[in-house]
């Protein structure tokens, strides 16, 4: 199918979903619910595209993007934590190539600190089928990137959660307008745009970014060596920063603290990302997050715990 004919199917899935959500909308405000849409509601419709949207645009199955669309506006609204994190991730597994990364950026991007959105990119890159994936602890990391996700939703007020829902739906069918069905390859330049734009939203200087990824660094040397899977991590968020202009650890620390307790405790995770790469956490990578977790007064062992790191009595 061109895109020019994608367009016009779209158009009529649009008109179909946006029928559906103010349907929703007037009889709440029946109820005393002004200009709202429930967990409840979205379910329901997302029910509804799922069963007809491919008769719509005369498809024999719902493309992908949409899918994940659907997901990411459920969980949005969704009150249970620990379901709205598993359709979050679900949403993301769906995803594969330059297409889905650029649907996760479109939806997500903006809600991860550059350092989590990496473990996403790392995700897209090495998820592509046929290709190995070069992050033993990837899993870990989408863990991370749903909770992040999820935690800004509850930031949010209902309407702006609502307004995010409907975004992300409208995001996944002009996503399929623009690829297809059929995803294009990621390509570095993907990964380098994408976490340099995502850094960009996050309010990150050039100096704040290269005290991220220091400590990142150090805690990948820390076992005295840097094995490939770490070195899929830190490059994957070095792209487009120069390492020789690395800050020492004083200077880092001190840099990150100015960024605030979230943003610090988010930078962190993506430290402990790198120490579990490998599968293996050493005892010189523990101490130095240890020290990290100290100096900006984070929990060690809440994070470890996170982490799935098992610690000695």
């Amino acid at each position: 199918m061109k895109k020019q004919q994608r367009q016009e199917a779209a158009n009529k899935l649009k008109a179909t979903f946006n029928l559906l959500w103010d349907r929703a909308i007037e009889h709440n405000e029946q109820v005393g619910q002004k200009n709202t849409v429930s967990y409840r509601d979205i379910v329901r419709i997302a029910d509804a595209i799922r069963s007809e949207g491919h008769k719509i645009l005369e498809l024999d199955s719902l493309p992908h993007q949409i899918d994940t669309g659907l997901k990411f506006a459920c969980a949005a609204l969704d009150p249970n934590k620990a379901r709205a994190k598993e359709t979050l991730k679900q949403g993301l597994c769906g995803l594969h190539g330059g297409g889905g990364l650029a649907l996760a950026a479109a939806c997500l991007g903006q809600l991860m600190n550059p350092g989590i959105w990496a473990s996403v990119t790392a995700f897209f890159l090495g998820g592509m089928p046929g290709g190995p994936l070069p992050i033993v602890g990837i899993a870990a990391g989408l863990v991370i990137a749903a909770g992040a996700v999820y935690a800004a939703f509850q930031k949010m007020s209902p309407s702006e959660r609502a307004t995010k829902a409907h975004d992300c739906v409208m995001k996944g069918i002009n996503n399929w307008i623009e690829y297809g069905s059929k995803d294009k390859p990621v390509t570095p330049q993907d990964i380098k745009d994408s976490i340099s734009q995502n850094a960009a939203q996050y309010g990150l200087s050039s100096r704040d970014y290269q005290a991220s990824f220091s400590l990142m660094m150090n805690v990948a040397y820390a076992d005295g060596i840097l094995v490939e899977a770490e070195r899929s991590v830190v490059t994957l968020f070095l792209e487009g920063t120069e390492v020789d202009k690395r800050l020492n650890r004083s200077e880092s620390i001190e840099k990150i603290k100015q960024l605030g307790t979230t943003k610090a405790s988010e930078i962190i995770d993506w430290c402990f990302q790198v120490a579990s790469a490998d599968g293996v956490v050493h005892s010189r990578e523990v101490e130095i997050l240890k020290r990290y977790c100290q100096a900006l007064s984070i929990d060690f062992n809440a994070k470890a715990k996170a982490h799935g790191i098992q610690l000695l009595a």
